[in-house]
C-alpha cells in the first residue's frame, strides 16, 4: 500500500517520454489513451494535489477533481516534503525571482538571489532546509546552486566552463545529481558543504546515441536502491522522436527503459516512500493530455494514480 501523499503538478509546456521491456509490465495504447496494467489488489489514497496551470495559477485540492486556487502565481514549482511550502519562479519583473509560499500561513517570501541570474527548476531537500536550482548568468552559463533556507544565503556548487542542468536531491537527501550533457555528476551534501564524489559519462545512460542526453534531461539518484532514474531523448529511426524514462543500475551499469519508446515522459520523481511517479503524454503536441502513473520499485509494478487526463502537464513533485 502506497502511503498517503501530496502531489504537486506544474501545468506548463514541456517535452516528455518512455518504455518497459518486462512482459507483464508492458505499456500499450488503447482507444487513444495511454494504458498501464494495474495491480487490482492495490489502492491509491491521496490527500491533496497541488496544481500549477498554463495560466500561471497555482491550485490546491484534495483530488484532481476538486481544486482551489492559491493567492500566488508563478511557474517551475516544487513542494516541500511536509507539504507546507511551495517554491515557485516569477520571471517578471526580475528574472531571478524565486518565492516560497507557506500554504497554511499564506506567507510569501522572496529569496535573496542576485538579480543578474535567471533561476529555474527549484527542488527541496528531504529535510526542507535546502533548495537546489539552476541559475543562468548574463553570458548564458547555467550552474547548479543551493540555497540555505535557514541562513538565507546561496552558493554555486558546480564548477567549470560548461553549463549544467536540473540539480535534484536524492529522496534520502544526502546526495545531489546534475549533468552537463556529457557527464552526470553525483555530489555529497553535508549541511551547506558539497563535494563531487562520482562522475559518469552520458554514453553510459544513452549507449545507442549519447546525444540523447540534452539539457531537458533529468537525473535523480536513489541511494537506497543504488540506481539513477533519468530521462533521455530517443532519436531511433524506428520511432518518432520522444523522451524515455529509464533506470541505470550503479552496480551492474545496466540500463532499463521504464516507459514506451513512442510516448513522452514529461517529468518524474522518486519519492521518499520509494515509489516512482511519472507523467506520460502520448505525442509531441505540448498541449496534449497526460496521465500520472506510479511504479513500485521493489515489486516493479506500474499503477495508474488517477483516471483523469491532465491538460498539458509538464512537471510535478511529491510530498507527504
Amino acid at each position: 500500500m502506497i502511503k498517503k501523499l501530496i502531489v504537486l503538478f506544474i501545468i506548463v509546456f514541456c517535452i516528455g517520454c518512455a518504455s518497459n521491456n518486462n512482459g507483464t509490465n508492458k505499456f500499450s495504447y488503447e482507444n487513444d489513451t495511454l494504458e498501464v496494467p494495474i495491480d487490482s489488489s492495490s489502492s491509491k489514497e491521496t490527500d491533496n494535489f497541488f496544481v500549477f496551470d498554463i495560466n500561471t495559477n497555482i491550485f490546491v485540492g484534495n483530488s484532481l477533481e476538486s481544486l482551489e486556487i492559491l493567492e500566488v502565481n508563478g511557474s517551475k514549482t516544487a513542494i516541500s516534503s511536509n507539504g507546507k511550502v511551495v517554491s515557485y519562479v516569477v520571471e517578471q519583473p526580475q528574472p531571478s525571482s524565486i518565492f516560497l509560499y507557506n500554504i497554511k500561513e499564506k506567507d510569501n517570501k522572496l529569496l535573496n538571489i542576485p538579480t543578474n541570474y535567471v533561476a529555474s527548476n527549484p527542488v527541496f531537500s528531504a529535510e526542507n532546509n535546502l533548495l537546489a536550482f539552476t541559475i543562468t548568468d548574463f553570458y548564458g552559463l547555467s550552474s547548479a546552486a543551493i540555497y540555505d533556507l535557514k541562513k538565507d544565503t546561496f552558493k554555486i556548487i558546480s564548477k567549470g566552463q560548461s553549463s549544467v542542468f536540473n540539480p535534484t536531491f536524492s529522496p534520502e537527501g544526502g546526495k545531489i545529481a546534475f549533468h552537463n550533457m556529457e557527464n552526470v555528476f553525483l555530489m555529497t551534501v553535508s549541511g551547506f558543504s558539497t563535494k563531487v564524489y562520482k562522475t559518469i559519462g552520458c554514453e553510459n545512460f544513452c549507449p545507442e546515441n549519447y546525444m540523447g542526453i540534452a539539457r531537458n534531461c533529468k537525473f535523480q539518484l536513489s541511494e537506497k536502491y543504488n540506481f539513477i532514474l533519468y530521462t533521455y531523448n530517443n532519436y531511433a529511426d524506428t520511432v518518432i522522436s520522444s523522451v524515455i524514462l529509464a533506470k541505470y543500475d550503479l552496480q551492474t551499469g545496466q540500463t532499463q527503459d521504464l516507459s514506451p519508446k513512442n510516448s513522452f515522459c514529461t517529468d518524474f520523481q522518486i519519492s521518499q516512500n520509494n515509489q516512482i511517479y511519472f507523467l506520460l503524454r502520448k505525442n509531441a503536441d505540448k498541449e496534449s493530455e497526460s496521465k500520472l502513473y506510479v511504479r513500485d520499485i521493489e515489486l516493479e509494478k506500474n499503477m495508474l494514480l488517477s483516471e483523469r487526463r491532465l491538460d498539458s502537464p509538464c512537471s510535478f513533485s511529491v510530498s507527504y
